[in-house]
C-alpha cells in the first residue's frame, strides 16, 4: 500500500513538471519578420500646428493671475500692468471669453471671504469693460476661501491666496 502511494505522489510530481516544463518551453520566439497579417498598426499621432501652441502660449502670458492686499479689491499697479496684458489678448481674440474667479486667505468668515472674493472678480470684470471689452464675455464667481494655492498659514500663504484667476471658457 505504502509502494502504491509512494508511487502515485511520484506520478503527481512528474506530471506537474511537465506541464510547468512544458508551460516555459511552449513560449514562442519572437519572429525575426512579420507578414502582412501580423502587422501592427501604430496610433496616428495628431500634432498641434505652430500656430495653435503659439496661440495657447499667449493666452497662457495673457491670463495669469493677479493678486491684492489683505482686506482689499482695489486693483493695484501690478495688477493693472498684468490686466493690460489680458485685455490686449482679449481684444486680438473676439471669440474667447473668460471666467473671472476671486480667491481670498483664510482669515475672516466663509461669508465675507465669499463677497469678498465677488468684488476682486468684479473689479477685473470692470477693467476690462471700461477697456471695451464686452460684458458677455465675462463671468465671474467667488471661490472666497475655499481653494487655496497654499495652505500653510503664513503671511506669503496668505499673499498667493489672495488673487483673481482668469479662465478660458469653452464655447
Amino acid at each position: 500500500m505504502k509502494k502504491k502511494h509512494l508511487a502515485k505522489k511520484i506520478m503527481m510530481a512528474i506530471f506537474l513538471l511537465t506541464i510547468v516544463s512544458g508551460c516555459a518551453l511552449g513560449k514562442k520566439k519572437a519572429p525575426d519578420k512579420m507578414n502582412s497579417s501580423e502587422a501592427v498598426i501604430q496610433p496616428q499621432i495628431q500634432y498641434q500646428s505652430e500656430q495653435k501652441i503659439d496661440k495657447q502660449s499667449e493666452s497662457a502670458e495673457a491670463l495669469q493671475n493677479i493678486y491684492f492686499e489683505f482686506d482689499k479689491h482695489e486693483l493695484g499697479p501690478e495688477a493693472l500692468k498684468q490686466l493690460s496684458k489680458t485685455t490686449a489678448w482679449l481684444s486680438s481674440n473676439p471669440e474667447a471669453k473668460i471666467s473671472i474667479e476671486g480667491h481670498c486667505d483664510e482669515r475672516g468668515t466663509v461669508n465675507y471671504n465669499n463677497r469678498l472674493g465677488l468684488k476682486r472678480a468684479e473689479s477685473a470684470k470692470n477693467y476690462f469693460i471700461h477697456s471695451g471689452i464686452e460684458t458677455e464675455r465675462i463671468t465671474v464667481i467667488s471661490f472666497g476661501k475655499e481653494k487655496p494655492v497654499d495652505i500653510r498659514h503664513t503671511d506669503s500663504a496668505w499673499t498667493k491666496n489672495r488673487r483673481d484667476e482668469f479662465k478660458l471658457v469653452l464655447n
